[in-house]
């Protein structure tokens, strides 16, 4: 699968600015005392050498390298070269040593056993075949050395602002919520990746051979109550204005959501309603904000999952 349809089919710039790759929203993802029980949990801090699987513009594997040992080399790959410059950018004067470059997860540049832990953060969600990148993440971590996976359940996570906006007995978060629920099923289907592919990593890395293997979910919440000016509120809140100015919807642009919508079964009839509702979900949603009265806890369904990879 080239770049352009992992990138949701946008340009490196455009898909940067999709997922909010550019700033700190990211990192609001993660609070640093989480990190730091991840690294006791893991004893990651006797790590010397990380590998971070679809980097991106390098927010995982640096919030990582802040609860590891300051001379920690990170090593980012990423299919999409566009993404690497802003990596770079990023990891300049950060303690460790940050080298990044392009290649495909599926078919990883290194040496077996060549990094202690080896890690990504939803990237496993994008790929046509899960199995086949944690085979190879597995491969290039040394004996005895952690896989460590941040993936999420896309769909969970879709629920929250529709329950602020809809309520449970409200017909159309029901019927939203079918409508994802088909895009996911046809996303799949078209090889464009498993969107709860977080529900499965446990099993994959069992079935792979890798041992002691752990699950946690993220402790962070995506939470919105007037007056929004938390940091990481102000981010989210400018990454909502973002989605609802350039009308996309959680699975990229009308066309695209549509050929996931028909692979997954759905009905081509309805399509068109329930594409509108959802950008109009998103637009009440950001016209609430602008009233002060938009109001959710926001939580969201972020696995952690770790193994180590057997010693002999």
């Amino acid at each position: 699968m080239g770049g352009q349809d992992k990138n949701l089919g946008w340009s490196a710039d455009e898909y940067a600015k999709l997922v909010g790759f550019s700033g700190d929203w990211r990192d609001t993802w993660w609070h640093q005392d989480y990190l730091e029980l991840l690294a006791r949990r893991l004893d990651l801090g006797a790590a010397t050498s990380l590998l971070d699987v679809g980097c991106g513009v390098g927010h995982w594997g640096q919030r990582l390298a802040t609860v590891m040992r300051s001379d920690l080399e990170v090593v980012g790959v990423d299919h999409e070269a566009g993404f690497l410059d802003a990596a770079r950018e990023r990891a300049a004067g950060r303690p460790g040593r940050f080298t990044y470059q392009q290649s495909e997860g599926e078919t990883l540049p290194f040496g077996d056993g060549r990094f202690d832990v080896v890690t990504c953060q939803t990237v496993l969600i994008h790929v046509a075949d899960a199995r086949a990148v944690l085979r190879e993440m597995l491969r290039v971590t040394r004996p005895g050395g952690v896989v460590l996976l941040s993936e999420p359940n896309n769909l969970v996570d879709s629920i929250s602002n529709r329950l602020a906006l809809h309520g449970p007995g409200d017909e159309m978060l029901a019927r939203l919520f079918a409508f994802e629920a088909t895009c996911i099923a046809g996303r799949a289907r078209l090889g464009a990746g498993d969107a709860i592919v977080g529900e499965r990593l446990g099993a994959y890395l069992h079935e792979l051979g890798a041992e002691a293997v752990r699950i946690w979910t993220g402790d962070t919440c995506a939470t919105l109550h007037p007056p929004y000016d938390a940091p990481a509120s102000r981010l989210h809140v400018e990454a909502l204005r973002s989605w609802a100015g350039q009308g996309v919807g959680h699975f990229g642009t009308r066309e695209r959501t549509r050929a996931f919508y028909l692979a997954g079964g759905g009905d081509e009839a309805a399509f068109e309603p329930l594409w509108q509702a959802g950008l109009a979900s998103l637009r009440d949603v950001v016209a609430a904000i602008d009233r002060g009265d938009f109001r959710t806890a926001g939580g969201f369904m972020m696995y952690v999952v770790a193994g180590r990879k057997p010693t002999v």
